[in-house]
């Protein structure tokens, strides 16, 4: 579940900026956004890995606070490109895993062993790496490196399918 996601939609020519809203406004609840606690709560009382997918620069120090408040720290990886955000996120809870999420800025990849170089250099313990990036170098590379590999976000039977087959730790998917 997506609580908030990009701070912009691409509305055909024009990029519109969408505003911060925290949970408990009342614009937030009117737009369907949900408050985190619940969720956390659930995922508490669950055993599954949890990926908090993590957007920008600031309130590192309050999301590890809640993510430790309910016992999740251990079992959670914090992912996001940026690279000051996973310091923050470490420096806040060292009991936090953190994954380097490769974003879809371009449609360039770095050359295969760069990926999991930047992961170690920025100490990660996980590659997110976007469908159509994956490449079995890629993977490969990632795989030799000891470190884990995420793929996102499949989207229908027949992509989970295809990315099964690259054998990673996980795989994202919004689809219901």
């Amino acid at each position: 579940m997506v609580v908030r996601h990009d701070g912009w939609l691409d509305a055909g020519d024009e990029r519109v900026a969408i505003p911060t809203l925290r949970a408990d406004d009342p614009l937030a609840l009117a737009a369907g956004l949900q408050p985190l606690e619940p969720i956390l709560e659930i995922l508490a009382g669950a055993t599954a890995l949890v990926v908090f997918d993590w957007k920008g620069l600031g309130f590192e120090d309050a999301a590890a606070a809640l993510l430790a408040r309910h016992g999740l720290s251990r079992r959670t990886i914090v992912s996001t490109s940026v690279a000051d955000a996973l310091a923050r996120f470490r420096k806040a809870d060292p009991a936090l895993s953190t994954g380097l999420t490769v974003p879809r800025l371009s449609r360039r990849l770095p050359p295969a062993p760069v990926v999991p170089a930047l992961a170690r250099r920025y100490g990660c313990q996980a590659v997110m790496l976007e469908k159509d990036f994956v490449s079995a170098g890629m993977c490969a590379a990632i795989r030799e490196s000891g470190i884990g590999l995420f793929l996102w976000t499949a989207q229908t039977a027949a992509e989970l399918d295809r990315l099964r087959r690259y054998q990673p730790d996980g795989i994202m998917t919004d689809a219901a």
